[in-house]
């Protein structure tokens, strides 16, 4: 190609009007994209129905604003605004229930149970949340413990 052509493609190209502003948070896309554990050894990627990918899906699931997803506005339940909030044992068993009833929208889990506690220590308040998984087709039963605070949310 000329220069000559390439440089008029280049001036017609830089007086086009933007159309589409630049991208906003929410992008739509969910919170969080969990690579670390989506992979074996051999840099093969895990089935769909590992538990490793359900329970990192859970997780996902449970960090995502509800209504962020423009394809799913019913995903989502985002943990991470409720660890100020006062929670009595009764909104804890609330709160548990809202976490039981977001696991179960992944069709690879049958089963889940939630216990919900304070997070009281010296440097950090916040909730502490326990989830036992029972995955559709999978013997066995995966545990993940996470704490939510002003640190957002950390696997225990």
């Amino acid at each position: 190609m000329a220069d000559v052509l390439r440089d008029a493609i280049d001036v017609a190209i830089a007086d086009i009007d933007k159309e589409i502003g630049d991208p906003e948070d929410p992008l739509y896309y969910g919170r969080d994209v969990w690579c670390q554990f989506d992979v074996t050894p051999g840099w093969d990627t895990l089935a769909a129905d590992d538990p490793k990918i359900v329970t990192n899906a859970v997780l996902r699931r449970l960090i995502t604003e509800r209504g962020s997803l423009l394809d799913d506005p019913d995903y989502g339940l985002d943990l991470r605004k409720r660890w100020h909030q006062a929670m009595s044992r009764q909104k804890r068993e609330a709160l548990a229930l809202e976490i039981v009833a977001e696991a179960r929208k992944d069709d690879r889990v049958e089963r889940a149970i939630v216990n919900v506690e304070k997070l009281v220590g010296s440097d950090l308040q916040g909730l502490l949340a326990s989830i036992s998984l029972e995955l559709k087709d999978i013997d066995g039963v995966f545990n993940l413990t996470f704490r939510i605070s002003d640190r957002g949310l950390e696997l225990v």
